[in-house]
């Protein structure tokens, strides 16, 4: 197996990973996790929240708003990570065989990466919408939210 090619799996592999987390977050509504606690700012996603987030500092006004939004997005959120993970699979598949099919992968990359670009209008389309349309009260917490997402930055706190 040459070097390029499990370069390219490992890398194909942790942007799935990557990806996964990311959109479970932002389309899923997960249970919080056992014995309290949560993660921490997700550096990838800058100053989206998650449904999680927004949980935690929506009034129960903000929070119908939020739903609404959020249901009513979901099946083109839904559609477009279906397509994102198909053209993952493709360069995948490309790279399976006795030698790389290197135009193929690149293909299958360069279609994932319009995809994933989608994916992120939609998640910014999403927010600006709620943020059009939440109470000020809540509008102002999501927005001090997010600007603490953008503090922390990529590798947690700046050091002091």
């Amino acid at each position: 197996m040459t070097r390029l090619k499990v370069a390219l799996m490992i890398s194909v592999a942790l942007n799935l990973f990557a990806f996964g987390a990311i959109s479970s977050f932002l389309i899923m509504r997960p249970s919080p996790p056992p014995f309290g606690g949560g993660g921490g700012p997700d550096p990838i996603r800058g100053p989206l929240l998650s449904p999680r987030e927004l949980d935690q500092i929506l009034s129960p006004e903000g929070a119908v708003v939020r739903d609404e939004i959020l249901q009513r997005n979901r099946s083109s959120f839904h559609a477009v990570i279906d397509n994102l993970m198909a053209a993952r699979r493709k360069a995948i598949d490309a790279a399976k065989g006795d030698t790389v099919n290197l135009a193929a992968v690149q293909d299958a990359l360069a279609e994932a990466q319009k995809w994933d670009a989608m994916l992120t209008t939609q998640a910014q389309q999403v927010m600006i919408e709620l943020l059009q349309r939440l109470p000020t009260a809540d509008r102002q917490k999501v927005l001090e939210a997010s600007s603490q997402h953008l503090r922390m930055g990529p590798m947690g706190l700046p050091p002091r």
